[in-house]
């Protein structure tokens, strides 16, 4: 007789009981199959460590620069005299500006009548006067005139010669009149022009200027090339533009008229918007990164803990990151050594809580010391990061330990996988014998009781 499935031949539930003993044989493939699963739970949990650190360090860079972190307003009191603007490096303040004279190029302008019927070679040049010698800024530019040109060859020739100078035309009552006039305000871009004909080799007159000279010349001076003159809180300072830059730190001035005797006041005020926003940022990533951590590493008696419950690793980076807060770093202002002093504050839980009063009142005392000390924290907090979440630092080494560590665990459970696969087909050899065994002696078993039985038979009938 043959089995078909294994039980027939014995009667009983081989199944079942093979079953029952891969249970048994299994149970150190579950215990592998458990480790693998806290192993994945730990890389993903680093790496949610991991964002949470590179967030703090975003948050950090953007706290870095100064610059970012100062918002000042320049406001004048008389917006007709002077304007302003602040950057990086102003101080609060209130100051005084009396503008007594305004920076203006030098202008030049040609009589109406300019002989040029044999034409000639034109001299350019700008450059300062001192007493009766003038000094030239650099190398004299030559123009050609040709014979019989107009004022207006004159003017375009001079502006393609790009001396320093822009030339026009004015057609006036009298008729063409030629204007030179120096491209930059200033004492020191004064115009200095000779003509010289062709075939006389003598002036040509009406083209010709030197504001060194006595007489200068046949052009007259329009305006002169001058210096702006003002007093900061009584202070001579002179520009050569009417753009007047860091004669006051971080202060950019347009003077726009004078007001002389009539100073106006000039107010660098901070505005702490900037700073409390980037402060903001990093306190809420500095706060995420604190909870993520006790998160993923709390112990719970009474349901699951944190998968990287009793890490030394976790301990570690909140100790860093803790001490980071506490420590001065290098580069802060003295005013605000602490991250307290600018309304920063640890708490009981060890977060960090921003009280934005007390940053505003840092930023009205002084908002340049306070953007120096903020953006000196950001700093040490951005290495900080770099470090933890860089190449050999504490969580790439962590997490490629964890991940070796899974890894082989891959390999132990491939094997076991097989050894299963082998000790069941084992199993099922050995018990496909006995109950081979079996059915065969029931089928003897069943073949003798009936030949008794028939024996049995032939006794009774005799």
């Amino acid at each position: 007789m043959a089995i078909s499935s294994l039980g027939v031949g014995s009667g009983l539930d081989l199944e079942t009981l093979i079953t029952k003993l891969m249970q048994v044989e299994r149970q150190p493939l579950a215990s592998l199959q458990n480790r693998k699963t806290t192993y994945t739970s730990q890389i993903s949990a680093l790496g949610k460590i991991k964002s949470a650190i590179d967030s703090l360090k975003t948050a950090a860079t953007a706290m870095k620069d100064p610059d970012k972190l100062l918002s000042l307003t320049a406001n004048s009191a008389d917006a007709s005299v002077v304007s302003a603007s602040a950057s990086a490096g102003a101080s609060t303040g209130t100051h005084s500006i009396e503008v007594t004279q305004l920076a203006s190029a030098h202008k030049l302008v040609s009589p109406s009548s300019v002989n040029l019927s044999t034409g000639g070679t034109l001299t350019l040049e700008t450059g300062s006067v001192s007493g009766t010698t003038f000094m030239p800024n650099g190398s004299a530019a030559t123009v050609n005139i040709a014979a019989r040109a107009s004022l207006s060859d004159v003017a375009s020739a001079i502006n393609s010669a790009k001396a320093g100078v822009t030339a026009t035309i004015v057609n006036g009552t009298g008729g063409q009149q030629l204007v030179v006039t120096s491209n930059t305000t200033g004492a020191s871009s004064q115009i200095r022009m000779s003509a010289i004909a062709e075939v006389t080799g003598l002036s040509i007159a009406g083209l010709d200027f030197d504001p060194a000279a006595a007489t200068p010349g046949g052009m007259t001076q329009q305006a002169a090339g001058q210096n702006a003159e003002l007093k900061i809180d009584g202070i001579d300072v002179v520009s050569a533009s009417n753009t007047v830059k860091d004669a006051l730190a971080g202060v950019t001035l347009e003077l726009k008229k004078t007001n002389s005797g009539a100073p106006t006041q000039l107010t660098i005020s901070g505005d702490s918007s900037a700073l409390r926003e980037k402060a903001e940022a990093f306190v809420k990533e500095y706060n995420n990164v604190i909870s993520t951590l006790k998160s993923l590493s709390q112990y719970n008696p009474d349901g699951v803990s944190g998968a990287l419950n009793g890490d030394s690793t976790v301990r570690s980076l909140l100790s860093e990151i803790r001490n980071n807060a506490f420590n001065v770093p290098a580069g802060v202002d003295a005013s605000f050594e602490r991250l307290f002093s600018l309304g920063i504050s640890t708490q009981t839980d060890g977060t960090l809580k921003l009280d934005a009063a007390k940053l505003d009142e840092a930023a009205s005392k002084d908002i340049s010391a306070a953007a120096k000390s903020l953006s000196a924290y950001a700093t040490s907090f951005e290495s900080l990061a770099k470090r933890l979440n860089g190449t050999g630092g504490l969580l790439e080494t962590r997490t490629d330990s964890v991940q070796q560590s899974s890894r082989l665990l891959d390999t132990r459970i491939e094997t076991m996988n097989l050894y299963l696969e082998k000790v069941e087909a084992r199993y099922r050899k050995q018990f496909s014998a006995l109950d081979s065994l079996m059915g065969k002696l029931r089928e003897t078993s069943d073949y003798l009781a009936q030949q008794f039985s028939l024996l049995g038979n032939m006794s009774s009938s005799k």
